[in-house]
C-alpha cells in the first residue's frame, strides 16, 4: 500500500518515505506532499508497511511494530523498487521505525540507491549487509535516546567506516 504524490514531470528519481510505528498516518502523508512540492521532478512514494493500519495509541502502535514481519516488509520494499523501474535512482527517508526501514530499503535498492536518511532508526548490525550498501547515509540521532544510544550509533559508524561507506551523523538535542 502506498500514497503517491507523483511529480508533474516524468523522472527516474524517487523519494521513498517510511512511516513511524504509528503507520502511514496523515502526518506522513502531509510530509510526502510537502516533499513532492519542494522537489519538483522527484516522484515521492510514501510506503505503507502496515497494510493500511494506523494507530494513535502508543501501546497498540508498539504491537503493530512488533508484529511487522521482516519478510512482509521486505516484500513491500521490493515491490516499491520494482514499481519504479530498473533505471530509477532512489533516496529513502524514514523516522524512528521507518528510519531503520529506510536503511534496509537503501540496502535492497542496490545500485539504484543514491541516498538514505535515517531519523532515529535502528542501524544495520551485519557488516556484510553494510558492505552491500551503495549510497551515503545521513543518520540523525538523539543525544539522550536510551534505545539507540551513543554506543549503538558508534558501532554502526565504525562498521560503515570499515566497509568504506560514507556516514554522516547529525545530533538532535533531545
Amino acid at each position: 500500500t502506498c500514497a503517491l504524490p507523483i511529480s508533474a514531470k516524468k523522472t527516474d528519481v524517487w523519494l521513498f518515505i517510511y512511516h513511524e510505528w504509528w503507520g502511514l498516518n496523515d502526518y506522513i502523508k502531509r510530509e510526502a506532499d510537502r516533499f513532492a512540492g519542494e522537489f519538483p521532478g522527484v516522484n515521492v512514494l510514501a510506503i505503507d508497511l502496515y497494510d493500511g493500519k494506523v494507530e494513535e495509541s502508543p501501546a497498540v502502535a508498539q504491537e503493530l511494530m512488533g508484529g511487522l514481519k521482516d519478510k512482509r516488509a521486505n516484500a513491500i520494499i521490493r515491490g516499491a523498487i520494482a514499481f519504479t523501474g530498473k533505471n530509477s535512482r532512489i533516496v529513502s527517508i524514514g523516522w524512528c521505525m521507518g528510519g531503520g526501514w529506510s536503511l534496509q530499503s537503501a540496502i535492497a535498492e542496490g545500485k539504484q540507491a543514491i541516498g538514505c536518511v535515517v531519523y532515529y532508526g535502528m542501524p544495520e548490525k551485519e557488516l556484510s549487509r553494510i558492505q552491500s550498501l551503495q549510497s551515503d547515509v545521513l543518520g540523525i540521532y538523539a543525544k539522550s535516546d536510551q534505545w539507540i544510544d551513543e554506543t549503538v550509533v558508534k558501532e554502526f559508524s565504525e562498521k560503515m567506516n570499515k566497509a568504506g561507506k560514507k556516514f554522516k551523523i547529525g545530533r538532535a538535542h533531545v
